[in-house]
């Protein structure tokens, strides 16, 4: 295994960057699917990058992002915007658009082989398509949940396979946020909130929901210092919880604010 650190937390695996992700769920491990869930325009993609580019730029791991929906170039922006010139030796970034399922494992084998790949980045999963044939949109549709389970199974095993750590981001809709807070007067994140995608929870390691605190009608009760939260809702069968971010809109960087409030399953 892998040994980091970030401040007060010693870990066992790959540093996401953050002392209270780190506390939780103690790295990365080779083998581990990792999902980051939100709305549109959350931050999901940030903190993917900055999970990837901590890996990458800080710890000097070989890293791969599959960029499925922007061009590397835009990547690389995001990057120095948000972090400054920094060395992307080992930052790899593939924006090959519409890849299937079967394109994505037959790079991941070839990038974890050939380059040392020890942590790869997915953005986001609901682009990724199998090589099928439907008879119109209405058969695809019906299928998609099932799409979705094949795609997440197989990352998972090829996780295990090639003996690295697989993060991928999923997008879920704004509405079932509103409707939960309009039925109940408060949001509570759930497995089942993942669009199309509720069977990666089956197969994931660790799934995260990202949340603007503004959003989700929280702010008033949170101190201006906190903004977001990383609510983690499966970790290997270890402990869950929620991690208070600040999320810095000039620059889409999410930073440490305190420690996990955390309740074991």
């Amino acid at each position: 295994m892998i040994a980091d650190k970030t401040p007060n937390t010693t870990i066992y695996g790959i540093s996401s960057g953050y002392a209270g992700i780190d506390n939780m769920i103690q790295g990365w491990q080779p083998g581990d699917l990792i999902v980051i869930a939100s709305c549109p325009s959350f931050g999901k993609t940030a903190l993917a990058l900055s999970f990837l580019k901590h890996a990458a730029v800080d710890s000097g791991i070989r890293t791969l992002l599959l960029s499925l929906e922007a061009p590397e170039n835009h990547i690389v922006f995001r990057l120095t915007r948000t972090y400054g010139e920094i060395n992307l030796t080992n930052f790899i970034i593939d924006d090959t658009h519409s890849l299937s399922l079967t394109e994505i494992c037959d790079k991941i084998r070839t990038f974890s082989v050939r380059d040392g790949v020890k942590l790869i980045g997915i953005d986001y999963i609901q682009l990724v398509f199998l090589e099928k044939q439907y008879h119109d949109n209405q058969d695809r549709n019906s299928a998609r949940e099932q799409e979705m389970s094949e795609i997440s199974k197989t990352l998972k095993s090829l996780a295990k396979e090639c003996g690295v750590a697989i993060i991928v981001t999923c997008q879920f809709s704004p509405d079932i946020i509103r409707r939960k807070i309009r039925i109940n007067g408060f949001y509570t994140s759930s497995l089942y909130d993942l669009k199309d995608s509720r069977c990666i929870g089956q197969y994931a390691d660790i799934v995260m929901f990202l949340h603007r605190t503004s959003f989700i009608g929280m702010s008033n009760n949170m101190e201006e210092s906190v903004n977001s939260e990383v609510i983690i809702v499966k970790n290997r069968d270890a402990n869950i919880g929620t991690i208070k971010m600040k999320f810095l809109e000039n620059v889409t960087r999410f930073e440490d604010v305190s420690l996990p409030s955390t309740e074991l399953l």
